[in-house]
């Protein structure tokens, strides 16, 4: 079915979605689903509307620089 959709180029809209706080750019909505249904620590990203949106979510969002900087990282490695 969904190869259907992609084939028809049809636009999907998904209205009803688990988040606290929907971006502004729909778009950033698959990235933001990702890494709360993945457990993610971190988003890294360099777009703006996301890293808005850092406070209000499990994992933090930020650029590579915060990434490589927190000490839950450091400690992985």
């Amino acid at each position: 079915m969904v190869a259907q959709l992609m084939r028809s180029e049809l636009p999907v809209l998904i209205e009803h979605f688990h988040l606290p706080t929907l971006p502004i750019d729909p778009d950033d909505v698959a990235f933001i689903l990702c890494a709360d249904n993945g457990k993610a620590t971190h988003l890294v990203s360099y777009d703006n509307h996301l890293l808005e949106l850092d406070d209000r979510y499990q994992f933090r969002i930020c650029r590579t620089v915060e990434f490589l900087q927190d000490p839950r990282v450091s400690q992985a490695r």
